[in-house]
């Protein structure tokens, strides 16, 4: 048990998926063999080797749907993974097994191996009764809520260590669990994708606005749409490109045959990791609306972080997270689904570019203060049960 070989569980389609994946990099280059237990999507081979980390995916394809469908994905997927976890564990033998939720209670596909003596680690990246909450309109009372709140609880204590993605989610998890077992793991961009092309040049006159990541409504992509509906004749270079996938993309392109934008918005669809520094060198700014609701009060985009060290301005919804890290100087901040707000914003971005300029660098400073290594080197003392992190 000695050897440093960790086993990563993730209901995700793991190439596509940027925690994970950053956190099985920092763990191979300190030396330790990853194994990574996954979905499959459609075109992908059942296993895989990239990057030297060993993918393993199971027959579970991510659909959209109802509460129904979503207890059948999660369940059907944690029984899966609980037999392929069990069976790579007895073969390797791996020191620890990182699970990360959603569902929470998906750290139990590790039971044979904390049995056997191995450290079991819950990444409890989002918090699903607010998930919930939002998603359906649910109270904090409704029985699905409180019965998630339970399932948080209990998986958090299966579990030896607890891991999220930034304080203001730890103090939330607090509730669940004891403070002094919860670690937090920040979503750092990695310097070795994010890094500034020396010959990336911005066309001075272009105006695209780019919103990349899950379309759905709680990250109110609706709200940048109907901003460049308002702004067209203001700002008349003004676009929108969406990059990714999500249930918002059939109404997005409603409303944009509606307000007779579709030659201002492209829908590109989701694209690799890779692709994305030069789509984000290619654009003017950044658009991240955010609802308010449950969950996005405590949403910290990794993206805001990728865009502001690449050095394109950001147009955001408040949330805690956010302003907590940046201040009003260093993004455009204005409240969540204010959209006279927003059109404020953008005409601030458009009207002074020096202005513009110093922002960027006031904001890549800052996004800059949370770095890839000093968070991989928490993930690593997290992973080895160091008590010091």
């Amino acid at each position: 048990m000695a050897s440093k070989r960790a086993l990563i569980v993730v209901h995700s389609y793991f190439v596509r998926d940027t925690r994970p994946r950053r956190l099985a990099a920092a763990l191979t280059d300190a030396g330790w063999t990853v194994d990574v237990v996954c979905a499959r999507d459609e075109g992908e081979p059942r296993a895989q080797t990239v990057n030297g980390v060993r993918i393993h995916r199971l027959p579970a394809r991510r659909r959209r749907g109802g509460k129904g469908r979503y207890a059948f994905e999660y369940i059907s997927f944690t029984l899966m993974a609980l037999a392929k976890v069990t069976g790579l564990w007895l073969r390797r033998r791996h020191r620890a097994i990182y699970v990360l939720g959603i569902p929470n209670f998906l750290v139990f596909s590790a039971l044979v191996p904390r049995l056997g003596g191995s450290r079991v680690l819950l990444d409890m990246r989002d918090p699903l009764p607010e998930f919930f909450e939002a998603k359906y309109r649910l109270s904090e009372a409704h029985p699905l809520v409180r019965g998630l709140l339970a399932e948080e609880r209990i998986s958090a204590r299966f579990a030896a260590q607890v891991v999220t993605v930034h304080h203001t989610m730890a103090t939330l998890y607090e509730r669940s669990v004891p403070a002094a077992k919860i670690g937090v793991v920040m979503n750092a961009p990695d310097p070795r994708v994010f890094a500034v092309e020396g010959n990336a040049q911005r066309d001075r006159s272009d105006r695209t606005m780019l919103y990349a990541g899950t379309v759905a409504s709680r990250y109110g992509v609706d709200l940048a749409l109907r901003a460049l509906a308002l702004l067209r004749n203001e700002i008349p270079a003004l676009r929108l490109r969406v990059v990714g996938d999500g249930d918002l993309v059939p109404e997005l392109r409603a409303v944009a045959r509606a307000e007779h934008l579709e030659d201002r918005v492209s829908f590109d669809g989701p694209v690799p990791l890779e692709a994305i520094p030069r789509i984000v060198q290619a654009a003017w700014i950044g658009v991240q609306p955010n609802r308010d609701d449950p969950l996005m009060r405590y949403s910290l985009s990794t993206k805001v972080l990728e865009w502001c060290l690449l050095g394109l301005p950001v147009v955001a919804g408040e949330t805690r997270p956010l302003l907590e890290l940046f201040t009003k100087d260093e993004l455009f901040f204005h409240a969540p689904e204010d959209l006279d707000a927003m059109c404020d914003r953008i005409r601030e971005a458009n009207g002074d570019p020096v202005a513009l300029g110093e922002r960027v660098e006031r904001a890549r400073t800052a996004a800059g203060r949370i770095s890839f290594a000093t968070e991989a080197a928490a993930l690593l003392r997290l992973v080895a049960g160091d008590p010091g992190h």
